[in-house]
């Protein structure tokens, strides 16, 4: 495995590693507001990936370094209701009319949001809140050949990535 392959195993082992204290606070926090639910933290197996599909059906994106090596540790991972996805479920999503809709919104109504500056040929929706269509992560295609940046939309924010592994180090904690 790659230096860069090896950074985002690492990421994504401490993602694990960290998991039983974040669950817990979370879980914490829930109570105080009266949701009486667990969150838990799962990666499906690998998965054997060369493309990634875009908005734009006709055009799909060759894996990055960073893309490989996420594809390499899990297809799907799930955090609560948060999901990475896989190929398969990035296209369907994307396809989904009630999940596009939010897409359309954000093109016509979000001053500089990823759809309204992008083409749908440099966008890929990486993951999901399930049940939230307006939170969502967004690769974002900017240069060929580069590691996509990751757009988190929260709602009415936003949160943005200069490539996997600045992301991963979010979730992470680590600055």
């Amino acid at each position: 495995m790659d230096r860069t392959g090896k950074k985002i195993f690492d990421l994504l082992d401490k993602m694990k590693e960290t998991f039983p204290l974040v669950k817990e606070k979370t879980e914490e926090l829930m109570k105080e507001i009266g949701l009486d639910e667990t969150i838990d933290l799962t990666f499906e197996a690998p998965s054997k990936v060369a493309t990634l599909p875009t908005f734009d059906k006709s055009k799909s994106r060759k894996l990055t370094p960073m893309l490989k090596a996420r594809f390499e540790y899990a297809s799907t991972i799930k955090s609560g209701q948060d999901i990475w996805l896989d190929p398969k479920q990035m296209a369907f999503f994307m396809a989904d009319d009630e999940w596009n809709l939010y897409h359309t919104s954000l093109r016509e109504h979000w001053e500089n949001s990823a759809p309204m500056r992008f083409k749908d040929e440099c966008l890929t929706l990486f993951g999901i809140t399930d049940e939230l269509p307006e939170y969502r992560v967004y690769l974002v295609w900017k240069n060929e050949g580069k590691e996509p940046e990751l757009w988190s939309y929260m709602g009415m924010e936003v949160l943005e990535f200069k490539n996997l592994e600045k992301f991963l180090k979010w979730h992470t904690g680590i600055k």
